[in-house]
C-alpha cells in the first residue's frame, strides 16, 4: 500500500464542493497514508479536517472498544480510494484511563492530562484498532485536541512494534 502523500504526515487534498466520502472500502479499492484528509460536507458548513495525531471523542456505539463506553480516540492512520485523493476511512487507537495489562505485549503512546486535548492521564494500547468513515468520525465524534508534532513519530513507532498486521497494512508502516 502507498501513502497517498510520499512526502510525510501531512498533504491537502481536495475534491469537488457538495462532495461526501462515503464509498464503502474493500482491499481492492483501498490505499492508505499518514496524510491530511480533508472531508466537504454539503451545504455551507466549512471543510472538516482530519489528521493523523488527532483525539477525537467517539460514542461507544462508533468505536467498537471491547470494554464499552465512550472513548477518546488517537487518529493513527487514514485511507482514501483509489482513484480519489480525499481520505475515506479513518483507522484510530481508543484510549483508556488505565494501563494496558501487559505493557511489554503491546506498545502504548500516554499523554498527560492537558496533552492532545485531554482531561486526564489516557493511554493508547495498540493491542485494539477500530476504523470509522470520515462521514461518521465528523459527525457522531467531536475533535478533542491534537498531538504535538513532536509526538507524532510515536505513532509510527508504535504501529512498526504492534502485533497487527492489518493496521501496518493500511498505514504503510
Amino acid at each position: 500500500m502507498k501513502p497517498a502523500n510520499d512526502s510525510g504526515l501531512s498533504a491537502n487534498a481536495g475534491g469537488p464542493s457538495g462532495q461526501d466520502i462515503t464509498e464503502e472500502r474493500s482491499p481492492d479499492n483501498a490505499r492508505a497514508g499518514p496524510e491530511l484528509a480533508v472531508h466537504e460536507k454539503r451545504g455551507n458548513s466549512p471543510s472538516l479536517h482530519v489528521e493523523v495525531g488527532d483525539v477525537w471523542w467517539v460514542p461507544e456505539q462508533f468505536n467498537g472498544y471491547p470494554g464499552g463506553k465512550d472513548r477518546f480516540c488517537l487518529v493513527v492512520g487514514l485511507e482514501t480510494s483509489l482513484g480519489s485523493p480525499l481520505s475515506a476511512r479513518v483507522h484510530f487507537i481508543p484510549g483508556s484511563t488505565k494501563p494496558g495489562r501487559s505493557k511489554s505485549a503491546h506498545p502504548q503512546i500516554v499523554f498527560q492530562a492537558g496533552e492532545a486535548g485531554l482531561p486526564e492521564l489516557t493511554y493508547f494500547s495498540f493491542w485494539f484498532s477500530n476504523d470509522l468513515g470520515i462521514q461518521t468520525i465528523t459527525s457522531c465524534g467531536r475533535l478533542r485536541g491534537k498531538v504535538d508534532a513532536q509526538r507524532l513519530p510515536e505513532i509510527r513507532i508504535a504501529i512498526t512494534a504492534c502485533r497487527r498486521p492489518g493496521l501496518k497494512r493500511v498505514t504503510g508502516f
